[in-house]
């Protein structure tokens, strides 16, 4: 079933259409985000919360684009997960935080200059991506989008592992370079 079958479908709350995007994307979203999440449970459950967001968003989406839409998707829904599970980790069940506790209000905060440095680093990095070639980009993007290997990377793209791990020395190097010329600290 072609990817603008599954959409209409989906649309059309057909449940069936989401047994068939789970079969076509399934291993792919799974490899997402046990990449991100190092589990295999945790990267299932990742998986079925993505596909629900995504069932109910499918309004939203292009069908030309619904692997790259599903991926970023579950990569959101992983990393979410990861930052929930170290939270979990730090508070022992023991711990109380005391939700009217003025610290907590504070820290809940939202800091400004925080959130601009965020929104100009991403700025500098969608810069240099685009300043990338083709070959090199794919490359940046699988390892540290989505978290492939550098074994994985090199299958996909035809080519050594140590061209893979220099390419991506470099550009990390370059990348660098640019973000503390830009007086993003690293």
């Amino acid at each position: 079933m072609s990817d603008d079958e599954i959409l209409s479908k989906i649309r059309a709350h057909d449940e069936n259409a989401l047994n068939e995007l789970a079969v076509k994307y399934g291993t792919y979203c799974r490899t997402v985000a046990f990449n991100v999440l190092g589990d295999a449970e945790e990267a299932e459950e990742c998986v079925n919360d993505a596909l629900l967001r995504f069932w109910n968003a499918a309004l939203e989406y292009e069908p030309e684009k619904l692997r790259e839409y599903l991926s970023t998707i579950v990569r959101n829904t992983a990393i979410n997960r990861y930052k929930e599970l170290r939270r979990q980790k730090r508070l022992s069940p023991d711990d109380s935080v005391p939700l009217d506790s003025e610290e907590v209000l504070v820290s809940a905060q939202c800091d400004p200059q925080a959130e601009a440095e965020a929104l100009l680093a991403g700025a500098v990095i969608n810069e240099f991506l685009h300043g990338l070639t083709p070959e090199r980009r794919k490359i940046f993007v699988a390892r540290y989008y989505y978290g492939a290997s550098i074994k994985e990377i090199s299958a996909k793209l035809g080519t050594s592992a140590g061209t893979v791990m220099s390419d991506l020395f470099r550009m990390r190097k370059a990348l660098k370079a640019r973000l503390l010329k830009e007086g993003i600290e690293v």
